[in-house]
Parts: structure tokens; sequence; C-alpha cells
């Protein structure tokens, strides 16, 4: 219970500090061009 209530207290602070970060590196992957293909192409099989 009590690492419940830490979790609680710390998660917000956490989310405030690295959510921005997060968010501006997506958009600038998301919006830059790149001039070679480096993303990682998967193929799902059943």
């Amino acid at each position: 219970m009590r690492l419940s209530k830490a979790f609680m207290l710390i998660f917000p602070i956490y989310f405030l500090l690295i959510f921005p970060i997060c968010l501006i590196l997506n958009f600038m992957d998301t919006h830059m061009g790149h001039l070679t293909g480096a993303g990682i192409i998967l193929k799902g099989y059943k």
C-alpha cells in the first residue's frame, strides 16, 4: 500500500518532466525529412 501511495506522488512529477521531451522528439521525428531509411520494418505472422 505504501508503494502505491509513493507511486501516485512521483508519477505526476515524472510525467510532467518526461512527456514534453518525448513530445518534442516525436514531433521532430515525424516532421523532418530523412535522407536514408533508418526505421525498422516488421512483418507479423500468425
